[in-house]
């Protein structure tokens, strides 16, 4: 299941190597004074820096959480016989 998930997620990944590439690409016109930038422009990398940490943290999650829930399933099937 982790290897699916990884592979599912790497074109977001990929994807979102063009969107910052884009943002770095856009900056310099953005710049209003000698070193000042507009409020919404700080609001952008925020929310470009969050969808990456949380695209970054899936497959890691995954890795992470595939032997619990393999355990509990494992226990459910043994204990009730079916699983529901």
């Amino acid at each position: 299941m982790d290897c699916v998930l990884y592979m599912y997620v790497l074109f977001y990944r990929m994807l979102m190597g063009l969107v910052i590439g884009y943002v770095v690409y856009i900056t310099p016109s953005l710049k209003t004074g000698e070193s000042e930038f507009p409020m919404y422009f700080y609001g952008m990398i925020i929310a470009v820096y969050a969808l990456h940490q949380v695209i970054i943290i899936i497959p890691i999650l995954t890795i992470i959480l595939t032997p619990y829930l393999a355990k509990n399933v494992a226990l459910k099937l043994k204990v009730s016989g079916t699983f529901t």
